[in-house]
């Protein structure tokens, strides 16, 4: 499950606590962008005949959350803390399998979905204020996608997603931008 967390400082409790309503209201804004991913699965899984058709331990929503929630860990501890939230055991190999049903382009859909339920925008002095951080995703390879990328560094390419994160400073909210198959040898620093 995806959570948001806010750091602990000096503010009055009523601060926090409308930190914690505030946190509450984007968890509420991200699960319905997800549904609605889930409820139109057919445009976002590879085999709609037979992907997330069966009752499974892991499903649709709880693979995306998942995927979603994941800091960067070994898979197998991932899943670890996967088990602890969820109280059901799943291994990195059933994981995998539920997480390549998957397309890219669910999670596109999640982002927009998401961002447009976020459209009240606070500004200092008239301007945004916005904390900026990229990094790249490794992704599956495959030729075929948008994100397959070649360079002279790999001549058989991979599959890499750009991810710009930013942080609204005034809203406390994070907000992504990516940009699939960008060069990264391109990119000006």
């Amino acid at each position: 499950m995806v959570s948001f967390y806010f750091l602990e400082s000096t503010r009055q409790s009523s601060e926090k606590e409308g930190d914690n309503l505030l946190a509450k209201q984007i968890d509420r804004k991200l699960s319905d962008a997800i549904d609605c991913i889930v409820c139109e699965k057919e445009k976002y899984v590879y085999n709609p005949a037979s992907d997330f058709t069966r009752v499974r331990k892991i499903s649709m929503k709880d693979t995306i959350r998942q995927i979603l929630a994941m800091e960067g860990g070994s898979l197998k501890k991932e899943m670890y803390d996967f088990s602890q939230i969820h109280q059901i055991q799943i291994t990195p190999s059933a994981f995998i399998q539920q997480r390549s049903k998957i397309k890219s382009e669910a999670f596109e859909s999640i982002l927009r979905q998401f961002n447009a339920n976020c459209r009240d925008v606070k500004t200092h002095k008239g301007y945004r204020i916005l904390a900026v951080d990229g990094s790249d995703i490794n992704q599956f390879r495959d030729p075929d996608a948008e994100s397959f990328v070649i360079h002279p560094g790999a001549q058989k390419g991979y599959n890499q997603t750009h991810l710009n994160a930013l942080y609204d400073l005034e809203k406390h909210m994070s907000m992504l931008y990516y940009n699939p198959g960008q060069n990264p040898m391109s990119r000006k620093l």
